[in-house]
């Protein structure tokens, strides 16, 4: 299929050959897929603040918690 994902630096990396990819914070509004991968050092704050909103966002639904991922899928 051709998910959309919005990723972490260290992840969109390894999947920049997909059609749609986006570094996170981009295409968190077009993404059905939102990767984090939390166990490196530019990890930050804001990636914890936008973990949060998807936690609270009903048209998410999170899929992965196994540190260091964090995955959340479209949920519509």
């Amino acid at each position: 299929q051709h998910y959309r994902v919005s990723a972490s630096n260290t992840v969109a990396s390894h999947l920049s050959h997909r059609e749609y990819i986006y570094v996170i914070p981009y295409g968190l509004d077009r993404a059905d897929v939102v990767v984090f991968l939390l166990n490196y050092q530019y990890a930050n704050e804001k990636e914890q603040k936008i973990i949060a909103q998807l936690e609270k966002d009903p048209t998410f639904k999170k899929v992965i918690n196994r540190y260091p991922f964090v995955v959340f899928e479209r949920s519509e």
